[in-house]
């Protein structure tokens, strides 16, 4: 054969491979046509798509993590509950959903896995949109599931509480304690507030009991939040005087974290995680955050109203990474605790349209941003009786107008507030109006050249 008839059979059949390749890629083991004509990334190519006459579907995009998400917009709950019968029909199994009534009656939530596939599909009413989040090999929480035995060695008399960390400077730090004694974590403040968080643990762990904390979320990565890890690469002695069951976060992908300069902080935290041990002694994992999800701890649960792979950061953002954060509401004897982290105007602006104003009636919120994103236009949207500040009481003065007037309203509405500034704030439940305490003001004993009560410079 011919030089040249060689190389023409030569590209045939790289052609013909080529194509045969993307007819694979359009179509999942069974025919069904899949989402790989509209996303690059190869982790879609096996997942079924969910077509309708009615339905837009967009282009994936990376909502960090390693986990892509596509939408699917002007869909209704029918659609949402037909797809995830084409995925059990497709082979992939459940692992778990938010129930029949969801949250809220608005926004459900289910994850199923397929080989290392997966896949967590979130249907959100009030915007009439699907989204489909895909990931290889996520670990996936047993906290998703209410177990007997997670109240099996309670302690007798013992109540739930919630500490509002007292604050080296600037940031955010909040510790429950469980009736069985173990903590759930949220955030931690700066670098040097480790070592007071860690000392706080271990004052209230059971007698002669390493703490132990079932699960440590993390709000959004700024440093006020995560800047007590960066202390953990020069005291690896840290990690042995607590054991860690669970981080649990919604890492932003890396434009959003370059845009924003907070790069090497993430990278830096990510890191830290890898250090912490379990009880058992293995590597803490990192379990992603999902909106509409339900955690279960010991008696309380705790609600994933909020995560931010539900938008595109870059494009729906008003450039402000502290609409990454992911909210929490914490569901303890019957009441409701609202924790937003550092939302800005367009999360808090997206949670008002998606969930009903008896849903938004909490009784202790936490105010977005330390105080600083509490405005106006949305702050009447919520309904709550006790509003925790993670702020200095004496900077309320300084703030702009605007946020004069948000906070203004605010504290006229609510029955009670305060802040941290005095001394950490110990809320138990059920918790009745005005009986907050107050511990001693830190002396900062690690870092004599903090005043007490010094405040944000």
């Amino acid at each position: 054969m011919k030089k040249w008839q060689c190389a023409v059979l030569a590209l045939t059949m790289l052609v013909l491979l080529v194509g045969c390749t993307g007819n694979e890629k359009q179509a999942s083991e069974t025919g069904t046509k899949t989402f790989a004509e509209w996303s690059e990334y190869e982790a879609f190519a096996n997942v079924p798509a969910l077509i309708t006459e009615h339905t837009r579907i967009s282009q994936a995009h990376d909502a960090g993590g390693e986990n892509y998400v596509i939408d699917v917009s002007s869909t209704n709950k029918e659609d949402y509950e037909n797809y995830l019968k084409l995925l059990e029909s497709e082979g992939f199994e459940k692992y778990v959903d938010n129930g029949e009534n969801g949250l809220d009656n608005r926004v459900y939530t289910a994850t199923y896995t397929k080989y290392n596939l997966v896949l967590t599909v979130n249907y959100i009413e009030s915007i009439s949109k699907v989204f489909i989040s895909v990931s290889e090999n996520q670990a996936l929480s047993e906290h998703l599931f209410y177990k007997e035995e997670y109240v099996s060695d309670n302690i007798e008399g013992k109540k739930t509480t919630l500490s509002m960390m007292e604050m080296y400077d600037f940031g955010n730090s909040f510790v429950i304690q469980l009736k069985n004694g173990h903590f759930i974590i949220s955030d931690g403040g700066v670098q040097q507030d480790m070592i007071y968080l860690l000392e706080y643990l271990e004052k209230l762990a059971p007698e002669g009991q390493k703490p132990v904390v079932d699960a440590w979320f993390i709000s959004h990565a700024h440093i006020d939040h995560i800047g007590c890890f960066l202390e953990v690469s020069k005291h690896l002695d840290y990690i042995k005087r607590i054991s860690v069951e669970g981080f649990y976060f919604s890492e932003p992908n890396a434009d959003v974290c370059k845009q924003y300069g907070d790069t090497a902080n993430v990278k830096s935290f990510l890191m830290a995680c890898k250090v912490f041990r379990n009880s058992q002694g293995k590597t803490t994992p990192m379990y992603r955050t999902h909106a509409g999800q339900r955690y279960y701890f010991n008696d309380i649960s705790i609600d994933i109203v909020f995560s931010q792979e539900i938008f595109q950061v870059e494009k729906s953002y008003g450039k402000v990474f502290n609409d990454t954060s992911t909210w929490m509401m914490l569901n303890i004897e019957g009441q409701k605790v609202l924790m937003p982290g550092d939302a800005d105007a367009q999360t808090q602006a997206s949670v008002v349209s998606i969930y009903s104003k008896e849903y938004l009636t909490v009784d202790i919120l936490q105010a977005f941003h330390h105080g600083y994103n509490v405005y106006t236009a949305v702050s009447d949207r919520f309904s709550f009786k006790t509003v925790i500040y993670p702020f200095f009481t004496s900077e309320f003065d300084n703030w702009r107008d605007e946020i004069k007037e948000g906070n203004q309203l605010v504290r006229e509405t609510a029955t009670e507030y305060f802040s941290h500034e005095d001394g950490t704030k110990v809320l138990t439940f059920p918790y009745v109006i005005g009986s907050v305490q107050t511990e001693p003001a830190q002396t900062w004993s690690h870092h004599p050249g903090r005043a007490p009560s010094e405040g944000v410079k």
